[in-house]
């Protein structure tokens, strides 16, 4: 067996064993009665092995799958539900920001990771904002038309 785990013991009336793995450290932890042999646990974590070999794989890969975004031409990026390349340049004459064209990202922005990060979550954000706003604005217009026409 080479799963490292760490044993909790409890003095509740607790008569089941559990088992969780730390999703960051991928690090294993028993919580058993007290009383419970040291067979018992073995054998539980032996029964258990390729499901927590399979868990702590799968937290190694979403960990991989989940980094931190560069802000870097070609990466994707999920807007609306959809996926997205992002396209990124450096007009200093033009203005700095994002823009959506085309079914792509442009982000205008120096070579910097924090920069580029604030203006482009900073642009999304303005531009959630103005689909919102013109929701409500179409909805409320909507709902006048109703009003008189009910009169």
């Amino acid at each position: 067996m080479n799963i490292t785990y760490q044993i909790k013991r409890s003095r509740k009336r607790k008569k089941t064993i559990s088992l969780q793995i730390n999703h960051k450290s991928g690090s294993v932890v028993i919580a058993a009665p007290y009383f419970t042999p040291m067979d018992e646990i073995n054998h539980f974590v032996q029964e258990k092995q390729n499901w927590i070999n399979k868990t702590i794989q799968r937290h190694k890969e979403e960990a991989i799958n989940n980094k931190a975004p560069e802000y870097k031409t070609s990466e994707k990026f999920y807007y609306l539900g959809q996926s997205y390349p992002l396209e990124v340049f450096f007009e200093p004459f033009d203005t700095a920001g994002v823009f959506f064209w085309n079914n792509c990202f442009y982000l205008n922005a120096q070579e910097n990771r924090n920069l580029r990060k604030h203006y482009f979550s900073h642009g999304i954000r303005k531009k959630h904002g103005n689909i919102f706003v013109n929701v409500l604005i179409f909805s409320a217009g909507s709902l006048i038309c109703i009003m008189e026409t009910l009169r």
